[in-house]
């Protein structure tokens, strides 16, 4: 469990840098391009020193997961959708999702 905290902070994290790289694309004024440039170097600071701290095989696996794209975009996307919905509509999800799990649910 320890481990996906880590991967789920790290890829928030990118997630996060990702966004502000996208937002210095963005007709904004030098001055707060400068500003978002000194949060991404924030966050890769975060990244290098939380990674430096680990051992050689959580750093691998967990740079497996954050720089997997495909899935933590997806679950991005997922989060977004998710934002539009009622509290009924996501405790119906998160029943799915459980029963999903425990294989309760089969998916062809």
């Amino acid at each position: 469990m320890t481990s996906n905290l880590f991967a789920r902070a790290m890829i928030n994290i990118r997630n996060s840098k990702d966004y502000l790289e996208v937002l210095k694309k963005e007709k904004i004024s030098p001055l707060m391009k400068s500003v978002l440039t000194q949060y991404e170097n924030k966050l890769n600071w975060i990244v290098n020193d939380f990674q430096c701290r680990l051992s050689p095989e959580t750093s691998a696996l967990l740079k497996a997961e954050m720089f997997n794209t495909d899935s933590s975009l997806q679950i991005e996307n997922i989060n977004v959708e998710l934002m539009d919905t009622t509290k009924e509509q996501r405790e119906i999800i998160e029943t799915f999702i459980l029963e999903l799990k425990k294989g309760k649910i089969q998916v062809a």
